[in-house]
């Protein structure tokens, strides 16, 4: 029992040290200045910062029905799935 406490707890330390990362890393991206995203497999956004919130006016970063800046860029995303490689296309 002794060692399997010792497990969790060293498992539960881990999991708040996960945790604080990912806060961390959460604030490190909402002060950057430009929009930023993540999509999963299905190509839908799963996070995005608060620049991209402000742009898109969305309220909730982790929605699962953030809405889209515009269609090029999952079309992006798709090729860049399709194909394996990482995609890039400027705008202005």
């Amino acid at each position: 029992i002794t060692s399997e406490f010792r497990q969790q707890t060293r498992l539960l330390q881990e999991c708040e040290k996960l945790k604080s990362d990912i806060k961390n890393y959460s604030t490190i991206l909402n002060m950057a200045p430009y929009p930023i995203w993540q999509r999963d497999a299905e190509l839908k956004i799963r996070y995005y910062n608060l620049a991209y919130g402000v742009i898109a006016e969305a309220s909730d970063s982790t929605s699962d029905d953030a809405p889209e800046l515009d269609r090029r860029a999952r079309a992006l995303a798709q090729n860049a799935l399709a194909t394996g490689e990482a995609k890039t296309e400027r705008r202005h």
